[in-house]
């Protein structure tokens, strides 16, 4: 009698859970995908979503060897029919960012019979999987992996739009002697960020993305029998509030990421005086609280543990932060002042390829680190200071004893380098000085970028300490094996990478790793007593040894070369 009452209740919980999951019972190889995509046109977009359906779906159920996906001749195939392969759509999200391209959520009726007979036609040996048999459970997974995926392409969309949210003011008072012969002064200025229209499409998105994906309330029960974790984002705006249940711990450090970046976001201007340039300085005062954990500061600093996360977004025209800094100058310097400009710096910070860009690829070859925009420098590397002496707001008159037009002739200047020096006039005020350019060779490299979030080891139980990866083995296994923004070739970073990272990335307030054991990087050594590897420890800001078979759960943010 008891078993046939537990065959009674696992087959009504398949048919409830199969319900549930927007699971076809007409066609059990039909299959929902909530997918998102961004494009130039609003057509671009649907496209780009379209596709990552339809590669979901290749990898949950017909083979998880993404390089058969990934070829390129195969990948062009399959986008131009994914029309065939997806049975309807239904837009939940469409919206223009404001640097005019378009960010689009579907929800997606895939045929899996289509998608594999496609394959098929190609003469691809393709390994169905198990999944036609448990298409339920493989539902599940694949909505709490596009979740993820819409999540990552959101974010790579609003990290943007969030730089381009805030218009600036600056006030400055009477200079103040810092000495009695008065030959050093300080300027105090106050500098007030204030919203524009940016931030409310960004929460507007923000919001509009995650409700598309968010769990319905006979889904957060299902979870809530069968003991899976459900993640809670609240969203006020405008004296409204929403509530977003999701399905992936990676979910919710996803967007923690980008809600740390706020300070960033904010900061993201540059003060002209004339004389000199400063960058997002400034001591911070009535600051709009963004965002809030769940937990306890004790446990996400040490573990990373964050069920539940609240953000709070202003609105056009509130002031969300104000910047007092003493700007210091001797007599001669404030002669030269006059007066303060202060502007937004734009899109500084990008994610692409994956991720955040730690570095972008460069040629290599010999270079001088300036800007020029119409024979003006603008700006002025701090890489060459040995070299030159070239200041923001000189004017190129000539190189090399011809009048100068444009960039190229700058770039055609550098060739003849090493075998000779380069001779530029500039005009810098009413003065016309020579400038012998001594360009530095720099070596080409490729472009480096950094996940969004965390890697979690999630073959583990989620028990203390467990949302950290254990010792260095198995956080070099799970970087290597990770699959993010379908990139397969994540790894650790190297040691200088992971110092790079610190300090042009995190410093700046940027990516929301956390200040809790560290962060593992990929480089090791044997010293004779045991085998060790380099950590990043955020809190002493240095790098330390551990040894690599110690259970001392440190962090995983994987890289990948672009």
């Amino acid at each position: 009698m008891k078993t046939q009452n537990f065959k009674i209740i696992v087959t009504l919980f398949f048919v409830l859970f199969a319900a549930k999951n927007g699971f076809s019972q007409t066609n059990n190889k039909d299959v929902t995908i909530t997918a998102s995509g961004s494009g130039k046109t609003l057509e671009d977009a649907k496209q780009a979503a379209l596709r990552s359906a339809t590669e979901q779906a290749f990898g949950a159920f017909i083979s998880t060897k993404t390089e058969m996906f990934n070829d390129q001749v195969v990948a062009d195939q399959m986008s131009s029919v994914s029309s065939g392969n997806i049975k309807s759509y239904e837009v939940l999200n469409e919206s223009q960012l404001p640097d005019m391209r378009w960010g689009v959520t579907l929800k997606t009726i895939v045929s899996i019979d289509k998608l594999t007979s496609f394959v098929q036609a190609k003469g691809i040996n393709i390994e169905v999987q198990g999944g036609l048999f448990a298409i339920n459970i493989k539902q599940q997974l694949l909505n709490e992996q596009g979740e993820i995926n819409a999540i990552t392409n959101m974010i790579g969309l609003l990290h943007e739009s969030f730089q381009l949210s805030f218009d600036y003011t600056i006030k400055s008072s009477d200079p103040k002697s810092l000495d009695a012969e008065s030959k050093n002064w300080e300027i105090p200025l106050e500098i007030i960020s204030k919203c524009n229209k940016n931030i409310d499409f960004c929460a507007n998105y923000l919001s509009k993305t995650l409700s598309a994906i968010s769990l319905k309330e006979d889904e957060v029960q299902t979870y809530t029998s069968i003991k899976k974790q459900v993640y809670t984002v609240t969203i006020n705006h405008n004296g409204t509030s929403k509530k977003i249940y999701l399905r992936k711990q990676s979910s919710i450090d996803a967007i923690n990421s980008l809600t740390q970046n706020w300070e960033f976001y904010v900061r993201n201007f540059v003060v002209n005086s004339g004389e000199n340039q400063f960058i997002g300085k400034g001591q911070l005062s009535n600051f709009h609280k963004f965002s809030e954990r769940g937990s306890s500061d004790y446990e996400y600093e040490s573990y990373g543990i964050l069920n539940e996360l609240m953000i709070t977004f202003p609105t056009q025209g509130n002031t969300v932060g104000t910047f007092l800094y003493d700007d210091k100058k001797t007599l001669s310097q404030i002669e030269k002042i006059s007066g303060y400009l202060i502007k937004p710096r734009g899109v500084v910070s990008m994610i692409k390829n994956g991720g955040y860009v730690i570095y972008d690829p460069i040629e290599g070859g010999y270079k001088i680190g300036i800007a020029v925009q119409e024979k003006k420098v603008t700006y002025v590397s701090n890489e060459f200071p040995a070299y030159y002496d070239f200041k923001i707001g000189d004017e190129i008159v000539s190189i090399d004893g011809k009048p100068y037009e444009n960039f190229d002739q700058i770039k055609t200047a550098m060739l003849k380098f090493p075998k000779g020096n380069v001779i530029m006039n500039v005009k810098r005020g009413e003065d016309v000085l020579k400038i012998k350019v001594m360009p530095k060779y720099i070596q080409p490299r490729v472009g480096l970028v950094l996940a969004i979030y965390d890697i979690r080891n999630e073959s583990k139980p989620a028990t203390f300490g467990s949302t950290s990866v254990g010792n260095w083995k198995d956080a070099k296994k799970v970087g290597e094996e990770s699959i993010i923004n379908s990139f397969d070739d994540w790894r650790l970073p190297s040691k200088n990478e992971l110092q790079l990272i610190y300090d042009n990335f995190y410093s700046f307030g940027l990516g929301g790793l956390i200040d809790g054991n560290g962060y593992w990087s990929g480089d090791s050594w044997d010293d004779s007593v045991s085998v060790k590897a380099h950590y990043l420890d955020l809190k002493e800001k240095k790098m330390k040894a551990g040894k690599i078979e110690d259970n001392s759960f440190r962090f995983v943010r994987a890289v990948r070369n672009y």
